[in-house]
Parts: C-alpha cells; structure tokens; sequence
C-alpha cells in the first residue's frame, strides 16, 4: 500500500456514509509548490473514495473497506440521520457574541442538530439561493476528549444535497459594489452585514473558474471582487486573483493579519472600510 493510500485512509477512515469533504490537502502530490487544498474526499454507500483535481496529480482511488474511526458522540452507520431543529438560546447567543453577528441574522441562517455530536447547521446556498447542501459544523471543546476521539473527529462535515455543493453566497444587497471572497461561513456571514457588500464562502482555499463565471453572470455591472483568504493562504488568494483575472478584470486581493470572524469589531470596520476602499 502507498503512503499517500495509507495517508487517506488512516485521516479519513472515520468519515459517515453521504459525507464530502472538499479542499484537502492532497498527500501525494501535497498541493505542490502552493500547497494548494485541492483533493476531495467522501464516503458513499460505505465505500470511501477520494481524488485530488490538480491535472498535473489525478491521485485517486476508492476503499470499500469498514470505518476506521468514529465521532465522539456515536458510531456512524448508514446514510444521515440527523434532525434539524432551531439553535438553543445559549448558543443563538454563544454564535452570535463569538463571531460578532447580529442575532436575528444567526437565528435565520443557522440551525441545529443534535446528531453527529451535536452541530451547529449551515446551509450552503448558491447564487440562486438554493440549497445545495448542509455544513454541519462542530463547534465541540476537544480537550477533554481521548486521542481516538479526536482522529476519529471532523470539524466539518458536508450533506451534499446537489450533485455539485460548490460554494456559499450570502446575498443581502441586491446591487453590492463589492463581492467579497473568503474561505468559511462564519467569516462570509459577518461580512454580509456591511451595506454594499455582498460575500461568498469557498469552504476552502480552492477558487474555481466556474465561480468567477457566475458572478460574471449574476452581476453583468461587474462590482470589484476582492478575495481575502485566511492569513496563511495569503499567497493561494494571490495566485486565485491572477487566474481569475483572465476572465474578470476587477479582481483585487487583500491581505488578512488574521480571519474576518475573530476580528474585534474595530479592525472588523477598518477591514471592511479597506474592501470597499479597493
């Protein structure tokens, strides 16, 4: 068995059946001189499978053996299994002060499950506004949990609805002067707030084409698209804005000292007054 075989299988035998996880970090090609997260994995119909899409890699392959892991609060079996209901107040509150967003926006936009080891529930919306699929996101203190727990553990785990999840678009103005382009939810819904900006989460570092050719088409006035990756993937959202730029010319990029959603409310303003200064 390879090392990058052997690689997926002990990081990601836990996975549930109907779980995709995308923008992973390909163990045999490991993104190359970017380190570009470029691979997905999933487990369907008990069989794990993964690929990384980088054309130069095409690393793939498929393992029909049993779950090599588990989530803290249960075992696994099966397809989901999870009922969604409205967040608790003492965590419609936690949100809310933590990611420093209004709560009536938290309280319409995120759910939650108690299967799974209890998660909060992100819809994963496209530009038209529909599902396509759910992120349930763990929000669980691990300190306390044994060393199986915590491999057997995934932060994220995505209920793919639609063939394709694809990306997250939070739309509260209708004709926004800025797209602005990050890597998770929380980040993307925050930003949201500030009139003239529209937001998209990648759920990740990878920044398709296809999603600069749906903003082309969904705002033809063509708005400044600025894309702001964590601080350690400064350098992927660069290279992002220099492709995207054979298809969009008004893409500009911003450099974070650190993520949108743990950003105090004052840097927060700053930032934001930044992005729709470019």
């Amino acid at each position: 068995m390879s090392s990058a075989r052997q690689a997926v299988l002990l990081e990601y035998g836990g996975l549930p059946d109907g779980v995709t996880v995308s923008s992973q970090v390909c163990p045999s090609c490991h993104g190359g001189s970017s380190g570009e997260a470029s691979m997905s994995v999933g487990r369907r119909d008990g069989l794990l499978w993964w690929r990384c899409h980088r054309a130069s890699c095409g690393f793939r392959g498929v393992y029909g053996g049993k779950s090599l892991g588990f989530t803290p609060a249960q075992h696994v079996k099966g397809r989901w299994n999870y009922e969604i209901e409205p967040l608790p107040e003492d965590w419609l509150e936690w949100l809310s002060n933590r990611f420093r967003i209004l709560n009536e926006l938290v309280d319409r936009e995120w759910q939650w499950t108690d299967g799974y080891g209890g998660r909060v529930v992100m819809p994963v919306r496209n530009e038209r506004g529909i599902i396509t699929g759910y992120n349930l996101r763990s929000y669980a203190d691990p300190s306390t949990w044994t060393v199986e727990q915590k491999q057997g553990h995934r932060k994220s785990l995505v209920h793919r609805i639609a063939e394709q999840v694809g990306q997250c678009w939070y739309q509260g103005c209708p004709y926004p002067t800025h797209i602005l382009v990050v890597e998770d939810q929380p980040s993307a819904l925050r930003a949201s707030q500030i009139t003239g900006i529209n937001s998209i989460a990648l759920l990740g570092t990878t920044m398709p084409d296809s999603l600069i050719e749906t903003i082309k088409w969904r705002y033809d006035y063509k708005p400044t698209v600025v894309v702001a990756l964590d601080q350690d993937a400064t350098s992927v959202a660069v290279d992002h804005a220099t492709s995207a730029r054979r298809l969009y010319d008004n893409v500009k990029v911003l450099a974070l000292d650190e993520d949108i959603k743990d950003m105090s409310q004052e840097t927060f303003m700053n930032t934001m007054n930044e992005v729709k200064g470019l």
